[in-house]
């Protein structure tokens, strides 16, 4: 059977490589490691002896600040071509992401989870508007990469792999018309017509679509009681899962390039503000 309003895929320009999920295995353990710490240094505030003017703490202050500074490197490793000559950009990025991470969490133990003068108060909220901006721009940076630390995302590369997860999956389905006629009711309902311009109603209704999408081919499939359809659907739900992912992200590209650029432009001022704070805070406390 032919697929209707498809035609024969376009020549991908490069290669979909996605990360494989057992790479994002350390970014868990990463994650809930420091989430633990936290929680735990929060709740043990009161019994902490660690000072900031003294000690563990007081060290810890300055790793802190050690690390929010070497942040630096992934934009200096983006820019300067002998900086990754021998390290991967992506592996910048990693340890980017990391000292974002364990710098904030030792000023927290530096400060001990509290306020206290106004110079390390309006330091410590500087901080904490970098990592929060830091959050929401790992969150657009998935939405344009292939995975955590894969490569970024092309909508031509992405529609021509649409196309041809369509074409697989219609073969699988060829015998049961309605349910190859359902793969690609759902090319047309979730891809824009021109996937190259920001489509905000289509890039919004996206996630939802997915998911009422993989619910409708499932009401579809148990109308059938053929044994075989139920053993080539064991083979392709993952597949299925995998085609409605690239559709999504295909339908959501083009805005969540836009508010990573706007991203770009509102995350530099904060960090600055971040450094210029950090530095009074540093001065003062040694000064007085």
């Amino acid at each position: 059977m032919a697929i209707a309003d498809s035609p024969a895929p376009p020549q991908e320009p490069r290669r979909i490589q996605r990360v494989p999920k057992r790479h994002l295995l350390a970014p868990t353990i990463f994650a809930v490691a420091i989430t633990t710490m936290l929680v735990w240094g929060y709740r043990q505030q009161q019994n902490s002896a660690l000072s900031a003017e003294t000690g563990i703490g007081y060290w810890l202050g300055i790793v802190g600040v050690t690390c929010m500074v070497l942040l630096l490197s992934y934009p200096l490793a983006k820019r300067v071509r002998w900086i990754n000559r021998y390290i991967a950009v992506r592996h910048w990025f990693r340890l980017h992401m990391m000292l974002g991470i364990l710098g904030p969490t030792a000023i927290l133990f530096h400060c001990n989870f509290q306020l206290g003068s106004l110079n390390s108060s309006v330091a410590l909220v500087c901080m904490l508007l970098v990592v929060v901006s830091g959050i929401v721009g790992r969150y657009f940076y998935s939405k344009v990469h292939l995975g955590l630390y894969g490569q970024k995302a092309n909508s031509t590369a992405l529609l021509a792999h649409a196309r041809q997860q369509q074409i697989e999956l219609h073969s699988r389905f060829s015998h049961f018309p309605d349910l190859a006629r359902q793969i690609d009711l759902l090319f047309q309902k979730m891809i824009p017509q021109d996937p190259d311009r920001v489509h905000l109603g289509a890039a919004m209704l996206a996630a939802p679509r997915r998911w009422w999408a993989r619910r409708v081919f499932e009401w579809h499939l148990r109308k059938h009681n053929e044994a075989e359809l139920h053993a080539i659907w064991k083979q392709t739900k993952t597949s299925l899962g995998s085609y409605l992912d690239t559709l999504r992200k295909l339908a959501q590209l083009r805005l969540f390039e836009r508010l990573l650029s706007w991203w770009h432009v509102l995350h530099l001022p904060i960090f600055i503000m971040m450094l210029i704070t950090a530095v009074i805070h540093i001065w003062a406390v040694h000064r007085y």
